[in-house]
């Protein structure tokens, strides 16, 4: 007998077919490896001091950052929507959509909730739908603490910058030990938060430079002419690895709850150790070394380029 479940990626509803849904559901959440991410921290922290090392550690952990609150947010996606059958949310859903669904949670907008155990779209309620399927009281008191910390990664994945940095260092950009000369970026004992100073310093062993484009133009809406402005993103490799550790944690807590949602009995969860204090708040302050529009740069049109490609590729023919 076929078996079906209605699911929902943003506000378009869906229908997820299978012999066994729950079946199909486990074997997906059986193939995820959420330790993943807490071995690039250790491998990671492992080479901070060595020098021969820490650059491509560096790399490899705000590599990891990004691609992991990437995993959760779509994690969380799967079990605010579609609890069922995560693998078809998670597969199905584009990076646009997820950038949707997170800013509406963020926000606390208007969400399809396919959850029964949600009462809103927040991030307070998500975590604590998440780690009240643990039965465990403690867990549940860690809620507050868990949303704030994927609040944060969800502010971070909104952000444009974010977006771009992390292309870029897919795409092979390297990192610098130092940073740049920034506005804030302190930091702080393990497990502290970040504050933002209005001194500039140094503080940020690590940065990431890279080139965003931009439109030539007051609005840029019709203009077809770009130049670059260098971005320079400054962080700290110790709190990439606090923070790795966390969302592996919480990657495990949320297919803990999905798991214990098809029916598993023998969860376990996970709490990261920081004592009694706060979840890391990886923050970064960024700074943009060029930002003017090139002397001599100016609007162009879409047809004023296409008769100027169509001159080009007919000059000379007979």
């Amino acid at each position: 007998m076929i078996e079906n479940v209605v699911y929902a990626i943003d506000d378009e509803l869906y229908c997820y077919w299978a012999a066994s849904r729950r079946e199909s559901a486990t074997q997906f959440l059986d193939s995820l490896d959420p330790g993943y991410f807490a071995f690039i921290a250790n491998q990671g922290g492992a080479c901070l001091g060595d020098t021969s090392l820490e650059r491509r550690a560096a790399a490899s952990m705000r590599i990891g950052f990004f691609q992991g609150t990437q995993t959760l947010l779509l994690l969380l996606g799967a079990f605010v929507q579609a609890p069922g059958c995560p693998q078809a949310w998670m597969d199905e859903c584009k990076p646009p959509q997820l950038r949707e669904v997170t800013k509406k949670i963020t926000n606390g907008g208007s969400l399809l909730l396919l959850n029964d155990l949600l009462t809103s779209a927040s991030w307070a309620s998500v975590a604590d739908a998440v780690l009240r399927t643990s039965g465990e009281e403690g867990m549940v008191r860690l809620a507050p603490r868990f949303a704030r910390f994927w609040q944060q990664l969800a502010q971070t994945y909104l952000h444009g910058e974010a977006i771009a940095e992390y292309e870029g260092l897919m795409h092979g950009i390297g990192v610098k030990s130092g940073g740049v000369i920034s506005m804030g970026a302190t930091t702080a004992s393990r497990g502290a938060s970040i504050r933002n100073d209005a001194v500039p310093s140094r503080s940020s062993r690590w940065a990431t430079s890279f080139k965003m484009t931009r439109a030539v133009g007051s609005d840029g809406n019709d203009s077809r002419s770009r130049y670059s402005v260098d971005r320079h993103i400054d962080w700290d490799a110790e709190q990439m690895v606090e923070a790795l550790h966390c969302i592996s944690a919480s990657i495990h807590n949320v297919v803990a709850a999905l798991r214990i949602v098809q029916g598993a009995g023998d969860v376990t969860f996970m709490v990261p150790v920081f004592g009694e204090s706060e979840f890391p708040r990886p923050r970064s302050a960024s700074s943009i070394a060029l930002c003017e529009v090139p002397q001599g740069a100016r609007r162009t049109s879409a047809q004023e380029l296409r008769e100027l490609v169509s001159l080009r590729l007919n000059f000379g023919r007979p």
